[in-house]
Parts: C-alpha cells; structure tokens; sequence
C-alpha cells in the first residue's frame, strides 16, 4: 500500500514525476474534470485505489486520502 501526500490535480500526477493517474476509486479519468469529480467524493483518511501508469507499466496502489 501507498500513501499519497499529494497530488497535482493540474497534471493528474502521483508523487514520483511521469507517474499518470488513469483511475481514482474505480472511475476512469479521461479528463481533468474525471479526476476532480473522482477525488471530490473521497473523504480524509478513506482508502482509495489508484490505477497509475508508471514508466512501461500500470500498476494498482491503495491510497489514504489526507486533508488539505
């Protein structure tokens, strides 16, 4: 599992740089409207899964969803 401290919700990208979100708690996200709507219904301290591509790969990570 992975915790996420945060993510830029210009770029869609996880922590490490090249790293791209493609789904948020099961919700494909196409677009920069996808990944908010996704994110918005998660609340502090819930588990998430994060469907990433990462280099050559997609990988899943569980996630815990901090405050901002």
């Amino acid at each position: 599992a992975g915790v996420l401290d945060m993510v830029n919700p210009r770029t869609n990208r996880v922590e490490r740089v090249g790293d791209v979100i493609l789904a948020v708690g099961g919700e494909p996200t196409d677009s920069h409207e996808d990944y908010e709507a996704a994110v918005r219904k998660l609340k502090p301290g819930q588990e998430a899964k994060l469907r990433i591509f990462r280099k050559d790969a997609e990988l899943e990570l569980t996630v815990t969803v901090g405050g901002v």
